[in-house]
């Protein structure tokens, strides 16, 4: 990872409103598929750009920033599986997101790949449609 470009989000000031906290997390999102746990770790800010949901940062908020710019910015950087062995994938849901694990086991330094999904609001309701 370059190293003046870890020093930047290392840097970055948390958001103080929404146009700044999207703007984060467009940036952060678009990496997603190498944070661990991106998903869950981002819902506290998520939860901010929701419609009629009052801009009030917290603890929580302040936690899941400072945790996404550290995850971020460190390893272990996850890879794409190696499609011509076996591997495992591992899925595990809560309230707010599922997640999904991919291991080759016969390696032992990074994941291979993860993939977080948040749970909408609808469903987290117990409204939303079948899954598709």
């Amino acid at each position: 990872m370059d190293k003046d470009k870890v020093k930047v989000i290392e840097a970055l000031d948390p958001p103080t409103n929404i146009r700044e906290l999207r703007a984060f997390l467009g940036h952060v999102g678009y990496y997603r598929r190498f944070i661990h746990m991106y998903a869950i770790t981002a819902a506290s800010l998520t939860k901010l750009l929701r419609k009629n949901e009052a801009f009030e940062w917290g603890e929580e908020q302040q936690t899941a920033f400072e945790e996404l710019k550290e995850k971020l910015t460190s390893a272990p950087v996850l890879r794409s599986p190696d499609w011509n062995k076996p591997f495992h994938v591992f899925v595990d849901t809560s309230a707010f997101a599922t997640g999904i694990y991919v291991h080759s086991p016969d390696t032992e330094r990074n994941p291979s790949r993860e993939c977080g999904l948040p749970v909408s609001a609808m469903n987290a309701n117990g409204r939303g449609g079948a899954a598709r």
